[in-house]
């Protein structure tokens, strides 16, 4: 299958990532393929393809996978942003569980990340990391195009998309809905620590989870920046694990709690109008 998305890119200031010297809206096709799945990764349901355009820049390439529900929908849409070092076998396995829940949902590369070594320990899990070294746009632009290609799926409703990130890919998700004013749900599993822009940027409703035990996202700067978003009014859920540690949808403890908290709050606020 091949498929060319136009999109229309702003060059500018936005959510920390680098800017383009141009002022000047930029006309970027992406062109997004099918692919074989990476070595040692193997999900049923995945249907993985490469994204290649992101940021203007045409050898940029994104690997990526998607998952259906059954049935013919049309089916909101999930984007899922993996934490940092890269795309993991846990990110597509974690995407194939909101699928089952009644979302499209697409999982893809929004840093660069090269191998070998290609896995590593997480607590008690050892995770296969996917290859995404031609990766050369930036994290902001590599999201706008992940975002467009999950638009253009079929069966998808494009005005009920929502974000979800773990880790550093929580970050990436409030940095999302605070550039695009067109996504409505984010669900931030141990990533809402280091946010920077002000309060005030903040358009669409969100869900943090938080471990009191993270040893990498420090508990009391998110409760701090929970604070300050319901001081401004901001539509934000929370609920903090007491002893959780980082990636709470991956810790023992709490992953089950903590999956259901997210597919229900992207229910909630995706699936209104079906």
């Amino acid at each position: 299958m091949w498929i060319l998305v136009t999109e229309l890119v702003l060059s500018g200031c936005g959510g920390g990532a680098a800017a383009r010297s141009s002022t000047t809206p930029q006309q970027v096709a992406l062109t997004v393929t099918d692919t074989t799945p990476p070595p040692g990764v193997s999900v049923p349901g995945a249907h993985w393809i490469k994204i290649n355009g992101a940021g203007g820049l045409a050898n940029s390439e994104q690997v990526a996978a998607v998952f259906r529900p059954p049935g013919q929908g049309p089916f909101p849409l999930v984007i899922e942003l993996h934490g940092g070092l890269g795309l993991k076998d846990v990110d597509v396995e974690w995407a194939a569980r909101l699928a089952a829940a009644g979302f499209v949902t697409l999982a893809g590369c929004w840093q660069n990340s090269t191998g070998p070594p290609n896995t590593a320990r997480f607590y008690e899990l050892t995770l296969t990391f996917i290859e995404c070294p031609r990766m050369l746009a930036t994290s902001k632009d590599a999201i706008a195009a992940l975002i467009a290609v999950g638009r253009k799926q079929p069966g998808v409703r494009s005005d009920a998309v929502g974000v979800y990130g773990m880790s550093d890919g929580g970050q990436a998700a409030l940095g999302t809905v605070a550039r695009q004013h067109d996504i409505r749900a984010a669900a931030v599993d141990s990533g809402a620590d280091q946010f920077t822009p002000e309060a005030s940027m903040i358009n669409a409703p969100v869900l943090v989870l938080a471990g009191t035990a993270d040893p990498y996202a420090s508990f009391t700067a998110q409760k701090t920046c929970v604070e300050a978003w319901q001081q401004a009014r901001k539509d934000v859920e929370w609920h903090y694990y007491e002893g959780g540690r980082q990636v709470l949808i991956l810790d023992p403890a709490n992953k089950d709690d903590a999956t259901r908290r997210v597919i229900d709050f992207l229910t909630r606020r995706l699936k209104a109008g079906t």
